[in-house]
């Protein structure tokens, strides 16, 4: 839900211990990342991609047996964020400053939250109107997330333009996922045309963190690959 001081004069919110934010994000059975993030977990867990959309994050399994302390307690900057969130679509009101960015973007939460209510917490906004400074650190956190969203959706999209990927079919938490990882034979014989794009080199980086993740695809309890396409 869109909010403001006019629609929200009262709301607080309680921030989240690690444990209630592993509880509530693990539902999904996949956490999805960020490069940041793709950066702290490569070495320990397996991330992968949609083998057929480019706008889709890179993502991690997580394991059903260990909600309390999912990615070895490690928060993914989506995670670290909730429940708040930049819109991507600009929302029309009659108060100019409720812009929270050049773009004009704004600021969404989600208000079924149990961290937010009237009466403890922190408080969003003050008498006059205006964010406080416990919300602008909140949405220069969210800004920040939606900025990296966009950078690994762009180089996602390079490693889709490069024919980087095979699909393989994952069994994960009972159920059959068709997701995508990176080739090591089309990464080799590629490599040359994305380091020739825009933006091509970082990509290539991507791929590599990737290709290094998924060499734990074997190892991660729970996690099993039935068949590969690729």
């Amino acid at each position: 839900m869109y909010i403001n001081a006019y629609t929200h004069p009262d709301l607080r919110h309680i921030p989240a211990d690690k444990g209630w934010v592993f509880s509530n994000q693990t539902n999904s059975g996949f956490a999805e990342l960020t490069c940041a993030d793709i950066h702290a977990l490569k070495n320990r867990f397996p991330i992968l991609l949609d083998p057929h959309s480019a706008l889709t994050l890179p993502v991690v399994p997580l394991e059903a047996d260990i909600e309390s302390e999912p990615l070895d307690g490690y928060v993914p900057c989506k995670w670290e964020q909730y429940p708040f969130e930049i819109a991507d679509t600009q929302v029309q009101t009659d108060n100019p400053s409720d812009s929270l960015d050049d773009a004009g973007s704004t600021l969404w939460v989600d208000t079924t939250s149990r961290q937010f209510n009237q009466f403890s917490g922190y408080r969003l906004f003050t008498d006059n109107g205006e964010p406080t400074r416990y919300l602008q650190r909140k949405i220069e956190v969210a800004q920040t997330v939606r900025h990296q969203i966009a950078d690994i959706r762009e180089l996602v999209g390079l490693i889709h333009q490069a024919n980087l990927l095979s699909s393989i079919t994952l069994l994960h938490q009972g159920r059959l996922y068709v997701m995508a990882r990176i080739d090591p034979r089309a990464l080799s014989s590629h490599s040359n045309w994305l380091e020739d794009q825009p933006g091509g080199l970082r990509a290539l980086l991507l791929a590599d963190y990737l290709l290094e993740s998924q060499s734990h695809l074997t190892e991660y309890d729970g996690i099993w690959v039935n068949s590969d396409s690729g």
